[in-house]
C-alpha cells in the first residue's frame, strides 16, 4: 500500500531516506530540491507525492511503498523473525517480505491485535511513551477479581522495571476484565495483574489506539488508510 498525502517538502525528503529531517532542510536551502521543474528553497512548501514530481540533484524522489497490516495473533507464535526455540512465528502468516517488522511484541501465548509495517516513523509513532497511545486487553484471570485488586490497578503498581497502572478498567465477568494501558514494556499486563495477587491464564489484546482486532485468529488485513494516517 502506498500512503501518500501532502506534506512539507523537507518532510518528504526525509521519508523518502534521502536524509533525516534536518539535513533534509539544508538540501532544501542549497538549492538543489526542484518540484514540478521549479526550484525550492522555502521549507514550508507543500507537495502533494501523488501529483508533484520532486528532484534532488537532478535525480526524482519518491516516497518508498509503505505496507500496514493488523494480524489476530494466534497462541504459540513469537513475534521475532527467527527464533530457533520457536515452533512458528507470526511471518509465516505473512506475505513473505524481508522489509516487514512488528510495532511492538506479544508474548508467546498471548493473543489478538498486534500491526506489523515497514514504516519506522509509523511504528515509532504508536510505540514511543510519550504518546500514551492506548493499547486494550481481555484479561482472563486464574481468581475471581476482587474490589482491592481492581482499585490497585488503577493506582501505581510497583514493577521491577518501574511504576505502572491501568488508565481504564471493565469488569466482564467474574474472571474477565477489560484492561486498558498506555504502556507497552514486556510482559507488562501479566506483571501488573501477578502484582495485585492474581494471575493471567488467558490475554488477548483487542485494540491499539482506534486501530480494531477485526479478523479471525491467524488472519490479517491491510490498514485503511484512516487507520494510518493518525500516526503518520
Amino acid at each position: 500500500m502506498f500512503y501518500n498525502r501532502s506534506m512539507r517538502i523537507n518532510r518528504f525528503l526525509a521519508r523518502s531516506g534521502v536524509a533525516s529531517r534536518r539535513k533534509s532542510e539544508e538540501i532544501i536551502q542549497s538549492g538543489i530540491v526542484y518540484v514540478n521543474g521549479s526550484r525550492i528553497t522555502e521549507l514550508a512548501t507543500e507537495i502533494n507525492p501523488d501529483k508533484d514530481t520532486v528532484e534532488v540533484g537532478g535525480e526524482i524522489v519518491e516516497l518508498p511503498q509503505f505496507k500496514y497490516y493488523a494480524l489476530n495473533k494466534p497462541a504459540g507464535y513469537t513475534c521475532t523473525k527467527e527464533d530457533k526455540h520457536a515452533e512458528h512465528t507470526i511471518f509465516e502468516l505473512l506475505p513473505q517480505d524481508s522489509s516487514l517488522f512488528t510495532v511492538g511484541r506479544l508474548d508467546r501465548e498471548t493473543t489478538g491485535l498486534i500491526l506489523i509495517t515497514n514504516d519506522g516513523n509509523f511504528a515509532q509513532n504508536i510505540i514511543h511513551p510519550t504518546n500514551k497511545i492506548r493499547k486494550t486487553y481481555l484479561v482472563k484471570l486464574q481468581n475471581p477479581s476482587t474490589k482491592s485488586q481492581i482499585e490497585k490497578l488503577t493506582k501505581e503498581i510497583q514493577l521491577e522495571d518501574g511504576t505502572a497502572k491501568a488508565v481504564e478498567i471493565n469488569i466482564i465477568g467474574e474472571y474477565i476484565i477489560e484492561l486498558v494501558i498506555e504502556e507497552g514494556r514486556k510482559r507488562i499486563v501479566r506483571r501488573m495483574i501477578k502484582a495485585i495477587g492474581n494471575n493471567v491464564v488467558g490475554l488477548q489484546r483487542t485494540q491499539i489506539g482506534d486501530i480494531h482486532l477485526d479478523t479471525k485468529e491467524g488472519e490479517f488485513r491491510e490498514l485503511s488508510l484512516k487507520e494510518i494516517e493518525q500516526y503518520v
